[in-house]
């Protein structure tokens, strides 16, 4: 199987929906799911498919999972994390994904399963993965798949 990331969501009726990420990077895989806003999930494909260029200073990131039970709009307990970031100045891009599993009150922090890993691509197929995310999040039922480039 190719290095690749793959979306899919289950849409609720309230505009949020539950996003499936998949992840294969070498011998390392993932599944995880967070719960997001249709629209942030379509906002994060319209800057995927239309930044260009990524600048150092400018990461485009979608992260879920257990928010603050403090009240704070701060993430806890990440399960799904997606930060794309410039790598040298050749057109290369970076997809860092981190997936984990939820961990509930009382269960123990060592049962938690955990991927972190690191896509290559390039603008190219960033821009079409972009495509597929807004297609998603605006009620597509195929998979958003961004397959590593060689880069």
């Amino acid at each position: 199987m190719p290095d690749q990331l793959r979306l899919l969501v289950e849409p609720d009726t309230d505009g949020t929906c539950e996003l499936f990420a998949e992840v294969n990077v070498g011998k390392f895989a993932g599944l995880a799911s967070a719960w997001f806003g249709l629209d942030e999930l379509e906002k994060f494909g319209l800057l995927l498919s239309e930044t260009y260029p990524l600048t150092t200073s400018q990461r485009l990131q979608l992260e879920g999972g257990f928010r603050s039970k403090t009240g704070a709009p701060v993430i806890q307990d990440l399960h799904v994390g997606l930060h794309v970031y410039p790598i040298g100045s050749a057109g290369i891009i970076g997809l860092r994904v981190q997936l984990a599993s939820a961990v509930h009150d009382g269960e123990r922090m060592d049962e938690r399963s955990s991927v972190r890993v690191e896509l290559k691509t390039n603008y190219e197929r960033l821009r079409m993965f972009g495509q597929s995310v807004v297609a998603l999040a605006q009620g597509s039922q195929e998979p958003a798949v961004l397959v590593a480039s060689d880069a």
